[in-house]
């Protein structure tokens, strides 16, 4: 009997019956890599870089930066694979990650910040300013309402949103006297003022003590505010991710089983306008993914694609919890779903007609280049029940 030959493998194939698919087909595949051209090759072997109680790691785009959380630390990874603590104190919870301009911001939903390219750690979120207390002295403003708000400028240049404003209706020749003004340590409280029966707050100056009194009338005020009554990063929002300019991040209901989905403010990454930046999904979101025509958010259910102030369902299946989703180089998503691997936008899924697994608990993916070929790598924790697979 002659030998069979076969000139080129096409992959697993595990939903087919196994007998009638051929040689090139295999059933079943355990550490082997078929490349671009059809041919098989042992995987490489792996060994362990460190031992520890990890809880999330994140790669920058262009290879040139790692992260990872070990029990309560951040931590940077050095090419070597050796680990150096940038912020200690976090939370033992599953950490999210987005990158921006090469600054990569971090949630967990308790512990937030924004790594910079030379390892330093600020604050992604910020204490909220309060409104002062106003009074009436005597002074040469004319009769009229006034109202004043505080901000806070952060050490890096980024402004807060305001405090809610402080009323007061003054008499004729009058004074505005300022108290309670927050002054608060490693932040400069600014204020602004808007003077009578004015809707725009103008810049009144930097504020360093508690009180202040202001009757220099409204040609002495500068710069109109624009992030009055702003918020900082909603608590409990995970699965940050940068698309179109802003951030979104994903803050789950248990009481309605809904998720509140958040934007920032355009270019605004701190900022959150939480009484109309938001869209919601039924369910609990489990992965957000940012594909060039449309945010990809998938729940336990579903798969939706966000684009327009619309919520389209894409597939009638979810994804596993985690980060399982790697950006191609054509900006598509490659995302593990609970019925294998798929590609949005378009959506398709790429493996359903031949490959089915348990799609796990949780998933984490990437993006690897090795050797001139390029791998969309899923890896599993042990879950959950193959879709059709005729095991």
């Amino acid at each position: 009997m002659q030998p069979a030959l076969v000139n080129r493998f096409r992959g697993l194939n595990n939903t087919d019956d196994s007998v009638r698919l051929g040689l090139s087909w295999q059933s079943q595949v355990d550490n082997l890599l078929v490349t671009n051209d059809g041919a098989l090759m042992r995987r490489n072997g792996y060994t362990l870089a460190a031992a520890g109680a990890f809880t999330g790691a994140y790669s920058m785009r262009d290879y040139t930066r790692m992260y990872a959380v070990n029990g309560t630390d951040l931590q940077r990874v050095a090419p070597d694979l050796t680990l150096t603590t940038i912020r200690a104190g976090l939370q033992p919870l599953e950490m999210h990650w987005t990158e921006v301009n090469k600054d990569v911001y971090f949630t967990n939903g308790v512990d937030s910040g924004i790594i910079h390219g030379d390892d330093s750690v600020t604050d992604w979120s910020w204490p909220a300013p309060t409104a002062p207390t106003l009074a009436a002295g005597q002074g040469d403003l004319p009769a009229g309402l006034y109202r004043a708000v505080t901000t806070y400028l952060l050490p890096d240049g980024r402004e807060t949103g305001s405090s809610t404003h402080a009323d007061i209706e003054l008499p004729e020749n009058s004074r505005l006297l300022l108290s309670d003004i927050p002054i608060t340590a490693g932040v400069t409280t600014l204020l602004y003022i808007s003077p009578a029966d004015s809707p725009v707050f103008g810049f009144a100056g930097v504020i360093t003590s508690p009180s202040y009194s202001w009757g220099a009338g409204p040609d002495s005020l500068g710069a109109e505010l624009t992030n009055l009554t702003l918020n900082p990063l909603p608590p409990g929002a995970i699965y940050p991710t940068a698309w179109k300019g802003r951030i979104y991040a994903a803050q789950h209901s248990p009481q309605t089983d809904t998720t509140a989905v958040w934007f920032s403010e355009p270019l605004g990454f701190h900022l959150f306008a939480l009484e109309k930046n938001f869209f919601q999904v039924p369910g609990l979101v489990t992965m957000m993914a940012p594909a060039e025509d449309a945010l990809v958010v998938a729940t336990h259910e579903r798969i939706y694609a966000y684009a327009d102030n619309k919520l389209e369902v894409l597939a009638e299946y979810g994804v596993p919890p985690g980060n399982a989703w790697a950006l191609d180089d054509d900006e598509s998503v490659l995302f593990w779903s609970k019925r294998g691997v798929c590609r949005a936008m378009p959506f398709m899924n790429l493996t359903e007609d031949r490959v089915s697994v348990a799609p796990g608990a949780a998933a984490g993916a990437a993006l690897l280049r090795h050797k001139g070929q390029k791998h969309f790598i899923a890896t599993l924790r042990l879950g959950g029940a193959a879709f059709n697979n005729r095991s």
